[in-house]
């Protein structure tokens, strides 16, 4: 019992940090709460179905996912939000625009593929064994999401603390104002972000159809639960908002191990309206130090 709600948490937790990091890159750059962002992760699975049923081969539709989720995202930014970043109350309006987009896109999903659950699968079947252990149950698609998902949040870990992009995003993220004056390209670096965490989302979007399915309405959820994550965090660093997925991934398998799945989304939301009340700041001051490096 304890291996199998081990290992259902580390699966909660990987697929919810990688949505989780993917808005933050997004949001913590721009300021922009991206709703669409909902979009972009149901997208690229919608893409790679739709590859997949005109006959191209798994690899090709992986690359043209994550092109669309990407393109979908940087389009948003380059095209829309920041020709409204400048105006007055730029914050409601971007968010009202992301809304529309959203339902834009979440409709024309809809007429193109139906609202019921479709299964993404690359490999006919292969992403449906399960593997029997002695005290878990875990299936073949769990394991590679696992590892795609452990090993692309390692990969944003590096980029955001390690690389130039990293400490320069960094930098706008703290003071978009002082960034442009030390000559940081602020517009190219929210771009760069946007596309980057768009990319990932295409990523987790992949994954959660890989496992579970997708509708079009799907990525709303994910990103619900990625802010709740991303809140718990401190909304101030990526390592923050990683730790925020580990609590609220680990709350959410318990729940479900040990009372029913249906109450997940609702101990989720009261672990959000607590921290917002009792700890608004998160668990912030964990990692912040990090953050400033």
């Amino acid at each position: 019992m304890g291996m199998q709600l081990l290992v259902n948490s580390l699966y909660s937790f990987l697929m919810l940090a990688l949505v989780a990091a993917s808005f933050f890159l997004v949001f913590k750059p721009s300021k922009y709460f991206h709703i669409s962002h909902a979009a972009v992760i149901v997208l690229s699975a919608y893409t790679f179905l739709f590859c997949r049923t005109a006959g191209l081969g798994p690899l090709f539709a992986g690359v043209a996912a994550l092109a669309a989720a990407t393109a979908l995202g940087s389009l948003s930014e380059l095209v829309l939000y920041r020709r409204l970043s400048v105006s007055r109350d730029a914050g409601i309006k971007v968010l009202v625009l992301s809304l529309g987009v959203y339902l834009v896109v979440q409709n024309i999903l809809s007429i193109g593929f139906g609202d019921q659950i479709q299964l993404v699968d690359p490999c006919n079947g292969c992403l449906r064994r399960v593997l029997v252990g002695s005290s878990f149950v875990v299936s073949s698609a769990q394991l590679g999401n696992v590892v795609i998902a452990g090993t692309t949040l390692a990969g944003l870990l590096v980029v955001w603390y390690r690389t130039s992009f990293g400490r320069a995003a960094r930098s706008v993220s703290e003071n978009r104002e002082l960034a442009g004056i030390i000559g940081v390209n602020t517009n190219r670096i929210i771009l760069l972000s946007v596309a980057l965490g768009s990319c990932v989302a295409g990523i987790a979007g992949l994954l959660i159809g890989f496992e579970v399915g997708i509708t079009p309405t799907a990525g709303f959820s994910y990103l619900l639960f990625a802010i709740i994550a991303m809140v718990i965090g401190g909304n101030e660093s990526l390592l923050g908002t990683i730790a925020g997925a580990l609590l609220l991934g680990a709350l959410q398998s318990g729940t479900a191990f040990f009372i029913d799945s249906k109450w997940a989304s609702t101990i989720s939301y009261v672990v959000l309206i607590a921290f917002l009340l009792i700890r608004p700041e998160g668990v912030k001051s964990l990692n912040l130090a990090l953050e400033r490096r």
